[in-house]
């Protein structure tokens, strides 16, 4: 069917891709369009104005990272955790897989200790700042203020 509707695209995808397959069918019988075509850049609608406190210096904002993290804790994260869980939450609730919440879970469990929990947390935090970087660097043309 892919073939018939959209060979190009079809001919760049693994024909046993059933996932990607289907997703191309379903983004052509709902756009019309082939994902190839949507999946080419377009220049943006509208202005867009990017906010970060991020100077350039990575050594900086992780420093920053892992005080925030123990700030987080010393105002009461693993209380609010366990305040949350004795509310019914079970640590597969949407919510509580998150950075910060899973570690401290994982603390509370007993299969962590309190410092292991923080270095976790801290890392998660700064390799989720990594890859917002990541995403910010394919808008290079940014003006500063």
């Amino acid at each position: 069917m892919l073939y018939q509707i959209d060979s190009e695209y079809a001919a760049s995808i693994h024909p046993n891709s059933h996932h990607a397959v289907i997703r191309a069918l379903e983004v052509f019988e709902k756009t019309g369009k082939s994902k190839q075509v949507l999946r080419k850049k377009k220049e943006p609608l509208y202005d867009i104005l990017f906010l970060t406190p991020y100077d350039g210096d990575r050594a900086k904002l992780y420093n920053r990272i892992n005080n925030r993290i123990e700030e987080m804790f010393a105002q009461g994260l693993v209380e609010e955790v366990q305040s949350i869980l004795a509310r019914g939450y079970t640590p597969e609730s949407f919510g509580l897989n998150t950075i910060g919440y899973k570690e401290t879970i994982e603390m509370l469990e007993g299969k962590i200790d309190l410092e292991t929990c923080k270095d976790r947390v801290k890392q998660g935090n700064r390799n989720y700042a990594k890859r917002q970087l990541t995403w910010f660097r394919k808008y290079n043309e940014t003006t500063e203020i």
